[in-house]
């Protein structure tokens, strides 16, 4: 779901996608002038995991205080594709992410709750 737009051309969005368990992440897309978000690559900004027990961290294991349990920040963010080496366990969230980033591309992701085919034109 989309959740922030920021700028003029080119825009940056930042996403929010989960998985039916509930893992979260933050997702940044750029696009170029034209509104293409497969101008820049993906970036992942963190991820929140409740089904696990280990402290917060900032990749790849510095300690976060004061930060829920299971959280996982990324400082450069990272695209999905080194995500995906970085993390292989959560591959499920990272499909959940691919298959959002081509709805956006396609303007058929929801925005702010409401389902591109609702929203108003």
């Amino acid at each position: 779901m989309l959740v922030y737009r920021r700028g003029t051309p080119p825009f940056e969005r930042i996403y929010r996608t989960s998985t039916p368990t509930g893992i979260t992440a933050s997702w940044i897309a750029g696009a170029d002038a034209l509104g293409d978000i497969w101008s820049v690559p993906l970036r992942i900004q963190y991820v929140d995991d409740p089904t696990t027990d280990r402290r917060a961290v900032e990749w790849p294991d510095s300690p976060i205080p004061y930060t829920r349990r299971g959280h996982i920040a990324f400082a450069p963010y990272p695209t999905l594709d080194d995500a995906r080496l970085r993390l292989p366990g959560y591959e499920p969230l990272w499909a959940a992410i691919e298959i959002e980033s081509i709805a956006a591309s396609a303007g058929r992701v929801a925005v702010g709750g409401i389902p591109a085919a609702n929203r108003p034109r």
